[in-house]
């Protein structure tokens, strides 16, 4: 019987007895009452200031490490609101303890009291605030590069099924990120007996390899992670307006790959290099086997970005779907700095839509792109390079290695281009067709190549100009040399190194082997017309073929189209209409330094025909040569002008003319021949002197070098019929002498029945030593030379008098032809003939050819008596040295 029951029955049968076991029970519930007070305030103290033996500690931290994480608790005590405190807690990243990834100063813990005294420890309460961690990148690593978490706080429910993060914020990066969810956990199963029965060492490999299939999820998490972060690390934000990613995560936590994690992305007023975003906005969903991006919009201060997406974890490419107005420009640049991005500028944003599938697993190549897609490009006023273009929009697909360019349309204040493009990388396939309506010194900026570039700077276009080039190509990839090319080009009101051309018009072609066809070639002015069937042009062998040219431009005016040093050249030739011009054959026109030991490789054919006269400066005087015609033929280094005949002084002229080599030394010979010519009409060219008409026939085989009189060296031969001798400049002053000679000479009196020489030509001096003329009244014979480079003379000459003179004569006709002798020096222009003997009788001051007064006589001066040429004497020795030498 227990003790309460005796009293009971003692009470019942005693009031008195009963009174004292009442307050008995008082005394001894009060005593027990103070002392569990005691004990418990004593407790309660103990525990928080003393805190928990080790024992304790070492349960909690063995319950931890079933979580796959390893602590030591510096301190565990009790708080009378908090409940369990864990104090200095350090995370390891190993068992055995030697890296410390995390410190929190304060851990407050809510176990299962009722599990204590069997020393059974399970945590449902973990809460912990402004703590800062410090993860490595790479578990396995002890040096690894470590991400660092400031100012955590969470609190994290822990019941038997699961794990409820009811709050957990942090600053990761200067972002701050927060995260809410449930991890369960699966159902215990007692395998005790299995585990039991097992090999100890077998269970600790497969615990060993699970830990490590464990640690290598985790750092592949943690290094995309990282990545991540490190270019958000990139951006700028006001400090009061700082990103926040929120994630909410739901799962099992033996299955972290099925995990499904939702997460919401917010910024305001970023900035990366140069560029400043307005607002950011994102939604991203993992289910364990996709991420979806569900939305991303970006507002920047030109417009709007708009995109989707998707990864099936499954595969190795991302689905994506894109809608931009923004400043892609700015964009890109900010992501990859490049002064290629420069070059461009949008005067407004383009707008871009793109649907398509990027494969992250293939290496980017350029041109070739990891890339799959179609869409759309437009933008309206942008400007490169220096050159402002209206607009710009094509239709675009990529797929597999090929690109599709369609629709393809570029403005520009000149005009438009429109093309499509196909470019099939693995097939090596390049394909295009293009039609260019606008400047094509546009394209000047873009050209790689400088002799490209100073092709196109030879041409001007205005307002009045008009351009069309239909050109389509295709080649093995998509570099230019590479293609073969072809279409119609037709040119209209344009100038070419600044001559003016109507109408230029051909069919271009060109090909793999860097040759040029222009096919039907027509350049056309109001003057005349350049036209042939076909000119091709090697380009790197710089060989011109021209097949059938037809040229009735003025030759000075055209040829400075093409070659201004030739045009130069022909300035002297003037026709007052273009001649009728043949060209067919082949040109080299390799440049002297490119030649080296090398012949030029010419064989070209050039006929021409003039039905009008031909203007040419010789010696000084307008020569016409009317009717011109002739042959030239270009053979390699050789240039040889053959037939060439004209009319000229109402004669004819015919001439042969051959140059070698005309890059050096210019070493011609020419055959020239004058037949007929009027010798009134040579004599009135060139020196105002009204004679009698006359017939002139010469010949003269020349050799020497093209721009050096001193050079010439030949022979040839002149006849005159019927002429006035003494009408060339340099014989003029005897026409005086005959007048002295013969008192009543009567007109026509010097004019020659012939007159005849045979010249030869040495290092540019003429010599002739038998110049000889015959007239009515005398015979005049000549011999001497004459020096071309500075037309300096010496020449000695005679005279004998022939009819009623001569016979009147004849008895002194021995002394007479010693005072008709004469010699001359000085220039063709400026003769200065003296008689070689003085007669006695003449006074010393006396010239035989006295200079002509052209001032009026004095009134006392009176004429003279003619004085008669007898009594004469020899010079003496000493007069002969004072006469100038030969």
């Amino acid at each position: 019987m227990h003790l309460i029951d005796i009293q009971t029955t003692l009470a019942a049968s005693d009031p008195v007895l009963s009174s004292f076991t009442v307050n008995l029970r008082r005394t001894i519930f009060l005593i027990l009452l103070i002392t569990a007070i005691a004990g418990g305030a004593w407790g309660a103290y103990y525990a928080r200031e003393k805190g928990f033996t080790r024992t304790w500690r070492e349960l909690i931290e063995a319950e931890i490490s079933k979580q796959g994480y390893y602590v030591d608790i510096g301190k565990l005590t009790l708080g009378p609101l908090q409940g369990l405190v864990a104090q200095d807690v350090r995370f390891y990243q190993e068992a055995n303890r030697k890296t410390v990834i995390a410190f929190i100063d304060k851990v407050i813990l809510d176990i299962d009291l009722s599990q204590v005294l069997d020393k059974k420890i399970r945590i449902n309460t973990i809460d912990f605030k402004d703590a800062d961690l410090s993860l490595p990148i790479d578990p396995k690593d002890k040096n690894s590069e470590r991400l660092l978490i400031r100012r955590c706080s969470a609190r994290i429910l822990m019941p038997a099924d699961k794990i409820e993060i009811v709050k957990a914020e942090a600053l990761i990066h200067g972002i701050h990120f927060s995260l809410k969810g449930s991890l369960f956990k699966a159902p215990a199963e007692d395998d005790e007996s299995d585990a039991s029965e097992q090999d100890p060492e077998v269970l600790k490999k497969v615990l060993k390899k699970k830990r490590a299939e464990q640690i290598h999820s985790i750092s592949a998490r943690r290094q995309l992670f990282h990545q991540i972060l490190t270019q958000l690390d990139t951006f700028v934000f006001p400090n009061d307006q700082v990103p926040r990613i929120e994630l909410d995560v739901h799962g099992a936590l033996d299955e972290l790959d099925a995990l499904r994690v939702t997460a919401r992305i917010s910024a305001n007023n970023l900035s990366r290099l140069g560029y400043r975003t307005k607002k950011i906005n994102a939604l991203i969903d993992y289910d364990g086997s996709s991420v979806k991006l569900r939305q991303l919009n970006l507002q920047d201060d030109k417009g709007n970005l708009r995109l989707r997406g998707e990864w099936l974890r499954s595969e190795k490419y991302v689905d994506f779907n894109l809608e931009s107005s923004i400043d892609v420009q700015s964009l890109a640049h900010s992501i990859y700095p490049s002064p290629a991005i420069g070059e461009v500028v949008f005067f407004s944003p383009p707008q871009i839509d793109i649907e398509g599938r990027w494969f992250f697993d293939r290496a980017l190549e350029f041109p070739k792109l990891p890339l799959t897609a179609i869409g759309k490009f437009h933008c309206e006023k942008f400007g490169s390079r220096g050159e402002v273009f209206d607009s710009f929009k094509t239709d675009f697909s990529l797929a597999d290695g090929k690109y599709y360019l369609r629709n393809v349309r570029l403005d520009h204040k000149s005009g438009m281009a429109i093309a499509n493009g196909l470019y099939d990388i693995p097939n090596q396939d390049f394909r295009f067709e293009a039609e260019i309506k606008f400047d094509i010194t546009t394209f000047i900026p873009f050209m790689p190549k400088e002799k490209t570039r100073k092709f196109l700077r030879k041409w001007r276009f205005d307002n009045e100009s008009t351009v069309y080039l239909g050109i389509t190509g295709s080649g093995p990839s998509w570099k230019p040399r590479t293609w073969n090319m072809s279409g119609p080009i037709d040119l209209r009101n344009c100038r070419f190194n600044g001559v003016f051309f109507e109408h230029i018009s051909l069919d271009f072609e060109a090909n793999d082997k860097r040759m040029h066809y222009y096919r039907n070639l027509v350049m056309a002015r109001s003057d005349g017309v350049g036209s042939a069937d076909l000119v091709s042009n090697h380009l790197d062998k710089k060989q011109f073929k021209v097949v059938k040219g037809q040229w009735t431009l003025p030759i000075v005016t055209g040829m400075s189209a093409f070659s201004p040093k030739l045009a130069e050249k022909l300035t002297p030739y003037r026709f007052s209409k273009p001649p009728s011009i043949q060209i067919s054959g082949h040109i080299d026109a390799r440049k002297k330094e490119d030649l080296g030991q090398d012949i030029r490789q010419n064989d070209l054919d050039i006929a021409f025909t003039g039905n009008t006269p031909l203007s040419y400066k010789f010696l000084g005087k307008e020569l016409k040569l009317d009717q011109p015609k002739g042959h030239l033929l270009i053979k390699e280094d050789t240039i040889h002008l053959t037939s060439f005949t004209a009319k000229t002084l109402n004669g004819e002229l015919t001439a042969e003319y051959r140059i070698e080599k005309p890059n050096t030394e210019k070493r011609y010979a020419a055959s020239v021949e004058l037949n007929h010519v009027d010798f009134r009409e040579l004599t009135r060219l060139y020196s105002n002197y009204e004679s009698t008409t006359g017939d002139l026939h010469m010949q003269a085989d020349l050799k020497g070098i093209h721009g050096d009189l001193n050079s010439i060296s030949g022979s040839g031969s002149a006849t005159l019929h019927n002429g006035d001798l003494f009408a060339v400049p340099m014989l003029g002053s005897f026409s005086k002498i005959m007048t002295e000679i013969l008192p009543k000479a009567k007109p026509g009196y010097s004019i020659v029945k012939e007159a005849s020489a045979v010249f030869t030509l040495e290092d540019g001096i003429v010599r002739t030593e038998n110049l000889e003329a015959l007239g009515s009244t005398f015979k005049f014979k000549s011999d001497g030379s004459i020096r071309l480079s500075d037309k300096r003379i010496n020449m000695d000459a005679s005279f004998d008098i022939r009819g009623t003179a001569g016979f009147l004569l004849s008895p002194v006709s021995k002394v007479v032809s010693k005072i008709l002798q004469y010699h001359a020096e000085g220039t063709m222009s400026d003769p200065q003939w003296k008689a070689k003997y003085i007669p006695r009788i003449l006074p010393k001051k006396i010239s035989i050819f006295p200079k002509r007064n052209t001032s009026a006589p004095s009134l006392g001066e009176t004429k003279k008596p003619r004085k008669k040429l007898f009594n004469f004497k020899l010079k003496s020795s000493k007069q002969k040295e004072l006469e100038p030498q030969r």
